[in-house]
């Protein structure tokens, strides 16, 4: 945002909004899918529905860390 032009700030402010939500609703759907998926294979489908959907997050969660780390030792090397 700040390196976005003055003129340039609503249309910059509403496209990270957009990808904000766009990124909310894909990640609910997602989880819920997998929830769905991992409710019925059990009979503690719940109990594996959850663990599925925290597993998942804890992934997602672990890849994100090692890709800002990365990102972050690479500007500064430069």
């Amino acid at each position: 945002m700040a390196g976005a032009e003055k003129d340039q700030r609503g249309v910059t402010s509403a496209l990270l909004a957009l990808g904000r939500n766009s990124g909310l609703i894909t990640g609910a759907s997602a989880m819920g899918a997998l929830f769905a998926l991992g409710s019925g294979t059990t009979d503690h489908g719940g109990g594996f529905g959850l663990e599925l959907v925290f597993a998942a997050a804890t992934a997602f969660v672990a890849l994100a860390l090692g890709l800002s780390t990365w990102a972050t030792r690479k500007s500064a090397s430069r």
